[in-house]
């Protein structure tokens, strides 16, 4: 583990016995963030705010799957049916109820994240030691964010009314490839057509600690897809920032409502396993 200085997102010489030069994605995603930064207070980002960080925003498709193939897309979701099977092979074929609602809004947003963090930890034979569970069947691995990365990944080093955090993040397991997924949660209610500070704050952010390990040093961009949670609300947004031709990529998809009854997981089933399936879905397109 890397030990916790100031320069973490700066290259360093001595991360390799040849030096690289950062690329231009990752000077730009620096740049970006500077200007972010004072935008911390608010928790939604204007039309302006957007036209000042360079962000081109489209929509994303929430399952990929029904429709023409995308050639933009940077996962590949399974369908539905295979997703169906595993689920039943790790027991959560039909989710668990996630219980009454809690009245604070970023602990009712924590909860569906340990919810999503649960499932992929299930085991497909429990009552044996060593029986694979359900992220073991996929290119990704999983870690919580290291000190040094924390602070950075929420808002609880700064002196605002509100919280969002990224509570783990997925990278590819042999590292052929740049991809990231992460888990963001926010106390904020998400709105359809506009992006959250917290879902380009974790974009950015979270590309920056990956273009600084010495293992990505080849690749030009760093793909980030944020799993975004307030409450019972989620959304997909994938986004990147392209150095050479100044700009950040982002597309999101519509709002998925998980229901705030006591037991809306059987009537949103579909949907959950969705988002099970963006969690698990293969990296494509070109990064390096």
């Amino acid at each position: 583990m890397p030990s916790h200085h100031s320069s973490h997102l700066h290259p360093s010489k001595a991360q390799d016995t040849q030096y690289h030069p950062p690329p231009l994605s990752y000077q730009f995603s620096l740049s970006k963030l500077k200007i972010l930064q004072k935008q911390l207070a608010k928790p939604y980002l204007s039309n302006d705010d957007l036209a000042r960080l360079e962000i081109r925003c489209t929509d994303l498709e929430f399952d990929p799957t029904l429709c023409p193939p995308d050639a933009d897309a940077l996962l590949t979701l399974m369908p539905a049916e295979e997703m169906e099977k595993l689920a039943q092979n790790h027991g959560f074929s039909s989710i668990r109820d996630l219980g009454s609602p809690s009245q604070n809004n970023f602990n009712e947003s924590d909860r569906l994240s340990e919810r999503i963090d649960t499932y992929l930890s299930q085991s497909e034979q429990p009552e044996e030691r060593n029986s694979p569970y359900l992220l073991q069947k996929s290119v990704w691995t999983i870690r919580e964010p290291e000190s040094f990365e924390a602070p950075l990944l929420g808002c609880f080093r700064y002196n605002i009314n509100r919280l969002f955090l990224v509570t783990y993040m997925l990278h590819v397991r042999d590292r052929s490839s740049s991809h990231v997924t992460c888990i963001l949660i926010e106390d904020a209610p998400l709105q359809e057509d506009v992006l959250m500070f917290s879902e380009v704050w974790a974009i950015l952010s979270v590309a920056g600690f990956y273009f600084n390990r010495p293992e990505n040093i080849e690749y030009k961009i760093i793909p980030v897809t944020v799993v975004s949670i307030s409450r019972r609300k989620v959304r997909i947004v994938q986004g990147y920032a392209d150095g050479e031709k100044g700009i950040i990529n982002i597309r999101k998809t519509r709002l998925v409502d998980l229901g705030d009854g006591e037991d809306p997981a059987k009537s949103h089933n579909w949907e959950f396993m969705t988002i099970m399936r963006w969690v698990l879905a293969r990296p494509c397109g070109k990064t390096t």
